[in-house]
This record gives C-alpha cells, structure tokens and sequence, in this order.
C-alpha cells in the first residue's frame, strides 16, 4: 500500500501536465469573455427590435362607439386620427366644451375639417 513504482509517478506526472494543458491562457479566457458579452449585447439588440409595431407605443384613445351627427366646425379645438393600433380607425375631435367625441374615418365632413386644421 505504501509503495510506488515509477509506472505510478510517471501517470501520476502525466495527470499534471494534463491538467495544465487543459487550462485556458488568461488571453483564452479575456476572448472567451468578450465574445460571449458581445453575443449576448447583440442578442438584446435584435430583441428590442423585433417586438411588433403595436407594442411599441400603445395608443392614447380608441374609438369603440361613434357619433352619427356632426359638430360644427367653429365648435372644433382639434381633431386627431386614432393610433393605428386601434381596432377601428376614426377621428378624435375635441370641442370648445373639452368634450372628445368620436367620429368614423368614412365621415367626409370630419375627413374635410382635419385637412382643414393640418
């Protein structure tokens, strides 16, 4: 049990030189290091821009329901297209009294007074 060949310390050496080679230099590691940071900022880079266009800035005001009749044009303060995210497009038009009254988009007079305040 307390006897050693020289077979035994040869492997026994050879087991340390193994061990040494299989290392990495300090200029192995700092590469390893930098690639693998410059994979993952560019993996983050390509996220942020593959998120779709309506989740990147989600809309103000949607129309859900629309007034039939019009308002008259002295009583508009202004009028705003709805977010292309929204389910239906239409304008947003603001009155003297701060009211925001929905109209839809096909509404020629509405289409006429928002070229009109442009």
């Amino acid at each position: 049990m307390g006897r050693c060949n020289s077979y035994g310390l040869r492997l026994q050496r050879n087991q340390e030189n193994n061990r040494a080679k299989a290392r990495p230099s300090t200029s192995q590691t700092i590469m390893k290091t930098t690639c693998l940071a410059l994979g993952l900022l560019l993996l983050t880079v390509f996220h942020s821009y593959a998120t779709p266009l309506g989740l990147q800035a989600a809309p103000e005001t949607c129309c859900f329901s629309f007034l039939k009749r019009r308002v008259l044009y002295n009583k508009i303060v202004s009028i705003q297209k709805t977010h292309i995210g929204c389910p239906l497009p239409g304008f947003v038009v603001k009155t003297v009294q701060r009211k925001l009254i929905c109209f839809q988009s096909s509404e020629r007079w509405v289409q006429k007074a928002f070229n009109r305040l442009k």
